[in-house]
């Protein structure tokens, strides 16, 4: 008997052990505890007499009721009493019968203080109900996920973003399935780097689909909050909320902003690039020539006495023919071609063609004019070809090409010319 008082007593949690008649047989220092203070000799005292909360008396009594059918260990939920000090606990109380045969001679008790449990427990529902009542107010949905069961938990706005009721989604796997698919590979390399890294989270949006099959935006943030004894992530937590009105502004803006830089580099007459339409395609063209081994040359062509036109009939007329004669030069060129308003009546074709096959282009431009009339007007061109040579700057190729220009008009106009002719 010496050893097994010495033995119980290495035991940290109350516990004693009771005969067949309710009477205490063995028992712990730390069962002591819960005895009340007007409590005297121990052994052969029964439970009722000596404990100090009447509660507990009645959860740790010797009572055929509480035991299951197949004779295990029963435990109750905690059970809520004031020690001998007066100080308020939580109490697992876990029973075991002890028979011979059918005949039942004790019962053995341990009562474990989960106090501390409780009141953590306690503190993290608190948590959570501050949370919620947090996102209450800002439209902020938050989310649960069981890493090793998959079971999802969401508060009500969760549900109510994606236009579900409470409780449709209760798994992880069905809320990846609502992901876009273009948003999906994304979206699991962001779940992968956040469960790697022990102190890291994600930000990332992508868009989800809601139970009437349209797609939202989301943004949302989370972390692994619980990791088990081998590092693993057990539970992940976060928060989303609805952006869907902000990204279609963003569309807006881009669409805006990209409309803007588009009209800045197109002349606002005819449609065709201005100079800086041409200098800021210009250097992929010539990457393109110098990867590609070929020629770049640049035909400028002018008006023949357009001036006439402006101060006889207006600049409205004129207007009206320089529209129309970009567009005749534009059926003429190459999509590939870049084709300026170089300023005024002047307009530029950049092309990867040789000067002999500018040479041809220009001139089936000139007859093409010449064949036309544009606003009622009998028009003619001009032409300057040159070769843009190797790192040259555009303006010297210009500087040659409008010398060529020169030299076409000195011949009588309506006719064509190339540099150094």
């Amino acid at each position: 008997m010496a050893f097994l008082k010495q033995l119980v007593e290495t035991i940290p949690d109350a516990m004693c052990y009771i005969d067949g008649s309710g009477r205490i047989v063995l028992w712990n220092k730390a069962f002591e505890n819960y005895l009340s203070p007007t409590c005297g000799r121990i052994k052969g005292c029964k439970i009722s007499d000596c404990v100090s909360d009447i509660s507990l008396v009645e959860n740790i009594e010797l009572n055929s009721s509480n035991y299951v059918v197949n004779e295990e260990e029963f435990q109750t939920t905690p059970i809520l009493f004031r020690d001998k000090f007066g100080e308020i606990h939580y109490l697992n109380v876990h029973k075991r019968p002890i028979k011979n045969g059918e005949k039942l001679i004790g019962t053995l008790i341990i009562m474990i203080d989960v106090t501390a449990l409780v009141q953590m427990q306690e503190s993290l529902r608190g948590q959570k109900k501050r949370l919620e009542l947090t996102l209450m107010g800002s439209n902020v949905a938050y989310f649960e996920r069981n890493v090793k069961t998959d079971e999802l938990w969401m508060n009500s706005l969760g549900y109510e973003l994606l236009g579900y009721d409470e409780g449709e989604i209760k798994s992880f796997s069905q809320f990846k399935e609502l992901v876009h698919p273009e948003d999906l590979e994304q979206y699991n390399l962001s779940l992968q780097r956040v469960f790697e890294n022990i102190n890291d989270n994600y930000r990332t949006n992508y868009r989800i689909r809601r139970k009437n099959g349209e797609y939202i935006w989301i943004e949302a943030t989370a972390l692994v909050v619980e990791r088990d004894l081998e590092g693993n992530p057990s539970i992940f937590a976060g928060v989303f909320w609805d952006i869907t009105e902000e990204k279609l502004k963003e569309a807006e803006t881009a669409q805006l902003i990209e409309g803007l830089y588009t009209s800045s580099m197109l002349d606002p007459l005819t449609g065709i690039l201005n100079r800086k339409g041409l200098r800021d395609k210009l250097p992929d063209v010539i990457a393109q020539c110098k990867k590609m081994g070929k020629s770049l040359s640049l035909i400028l062509l002018d008006i023949d006495d357009f001036k006439k036109i402006n101060d006889t009939y207006g600049h409205l007329a004129g207007d009206s023919v320089l529209r129309e004669l970009s567009e005749a030069v534009r059926e003429t060129i190459r999509k590939d071609d870049l084709f300026v308003r170089w300023g005024g009546d002047e307009f530029l074709i950049v092309s990867m063609i040789t000067v002999d096959e500018a040479l041809c282009i220009a001139d089936r431009l000139r007859r093409n004019i010449e064949g036309r009339r544009f606003s009622g007007f009998n028009v003619t061109v001009s032409v300057g070809i040159s070769r843009l040579l190797t790192d040259e700057p555009l303006e010297e190729g210009i500087k040659r090409a409008d010398r060529a220009l020169y030299n076409a008009k000195a011949k009588g106009k309506n006719s064509v010319a190339v540099e150094d002719e």
